[in-house]
């Protein structure tokens, strides 16, 4: 006995499932939902780095304190006194930083 898989009811009822899921923690529009994402990658992103001590080039230990500083701001914005809009600008912008340092740091190709 086969059965046949209807894909909208499959996409209508995860819509249903992970729409409650958001409105239960208060996220109630699209461009919400991209942030979270671009944010939560940021932050994945930091912690890989955080662990192997490496984003472009080896970390030095106050590469280090801003990575973990990221990861915390990002991924519990709650923690901090202001706005969790606000706690992702300044984890982004602190990764941001640790690129900009590092990529000063890279090695110069020789063209010889």
């Amino acid at each position: 006995m086969s059965r046949r898989v209807s894909w909208t009811r499959i996409l209508v009822e995860a819509g249903i499932i992970v729409g409650s899921i958001l409105a239960a923690f208060g996220i109630d529009a699209w461009w919400h939902i991209g942030i979270i994402f671009v944010t939560g990658a940021i932050a994945m992103f930091a912690f890989a780095a955080l662990v192997q001590h490496h984003v472009l080039t080896r970390n030095r230990w106050y590469e280090s304190v801003l990575l973990l500083a990221t990861v915390l701001i990002i991924l519990r914005p709650d923690l901090a006194p202001i706005s969790k809009f606000a706690c992702y600008a300044i984890g982004t912008a602190l990764f941001a930083a640790v690129h900009a340092l590092q990529w000063q740091r890279l090695p110069v190709a020789s063209l010889d």
